[in-house]
């Protein structure tokens, strides 16, 4: 799996930290906005958001942003072309160098899965 090698760094997150997203489902084409909002952002330094299409060719890719009480995170248009599904986690980093993952790898799937719906293109 993509996100094993740096999986048992850390523990589970706090309670207190959500995850919301803008979509579930992408429209071809557009920027995918994703949004994770941390109750008690006062410890955390850094957010960083992992992603990757289900393409076997496609290469996973990080987006580190400050910590907030919302991190508004952007994955471009370029990054999510065809029809491929995308994953994606948080790697929340504390100040103290801990840090957790969104969603909780011990306690269900170690990633989110956004289902993009890419126009149709050619004479198909």
């Amino acid at each position: 799996m993509w996100m094993s090698s740096i999986l048992a760094q850390w523990g589970s997150f706090p309670s207190g930290t959500s995850c919301s997203m803008t979509s579930n489902v992408a429209p071809g084409f557009a920027a995918l906005r994703i949004a994770l909002k941390i109750a008690t952002p006062k410890h955390i330094r850094a957010v960083r958001l992992h992603y990757r299409t289900v393409d076997p060719a496609s290469a996973p890719k990080t987006i580190e942003l400050p910590a907030a009480s919302e991190v508004n995170f952007e994955i471009p248009a370029a990054d999510l072309g065809g029809n491929w599904d995308v994953f994606y986690y948080f790697e929340i980093l504390e100040a103290n160098g801990g840090g957790w993952f969104e969603p909780d790898p011990l306690a269900a799937a170690p990633y989110f899965t956004i289902h993009i719906n890419a126009p149709r293109v050619g004479p198909n």
